[in-house]
């Protein structure tokens, strides 16, 4: 179903998609932060932990306002009946637009990889150890999350609709 322009402007909320669009680059830019610290600087464990948690919370954040906002968001702001939708359902019909490029077992897998590190006893590890967790969750579902991001993004750029709704 596409909406006609009259009804797009009058059922949609443009400034709803501008806000969860600024709100998902903010977690994106400090989750990309956080990872880059990790990396590269010689932290104490104390120190290390804080942006872990950092890291873990955007991640989170990033991800929730990707699935529960942005992308129900876009889908009705093309047209698509989103409502009542389950999350699998909208999911995979961003994935048939090339809103998104990660497979939906991908996305489940980022959660779960997620939930693991942030509800793990990483405190209890020895930094090295810890340092080695870290790594591969940047190297694996971090790097992921972050395409996918920059996925979404340039769809939005392309699409005269999308990315004449954001403002800065």
């Amino acid at each position: 179903m596409t909406l006609s322009k009259r009804d797009f402007m009058q059922n949609i909320k443009p400034e709803a998609f501008n806000r969860y669009y600024h709100l998902s680059s903010k977690h994106f830019n400090r989750l990309n932060r956080a990872a880059d610290i990790l990396k590269s600087k010689d932290l104490q464990k104390d120190e290390y932990i804080d942006f872990v948690d950092v890291l873990t919370s955007r991640f989170q954040s990033l991800q929730s306002v990707i699935a529960e906002k942005l992308l129900p968001t876009i889908l009705e702001l093309l047209g698509e009946e989103v409502s009542n939708r389950p999350f699998i359902e909208i999911y995979e019909r961003a994935i048939k637009l090339n809103i998104v490029n990660l497979e939906y077992s991908e996305w489940i897998e980022l959660r779960k990889e997620r939930n693991i590190i942030s509800h793990g006893d990483y405190d209890e590890l020895e930094l090295p150890e810890l340092k080695e967790v870290i790594k591969d969750f940047i190297e694996y579902e971090v790097d992921k999350i972050i395409a996918l991001f920059l996925h979404i993004k340039d769809y939005i750029s392309k699409n005269k609709i999308l990315s004449n709704l954001i403002k800065e």
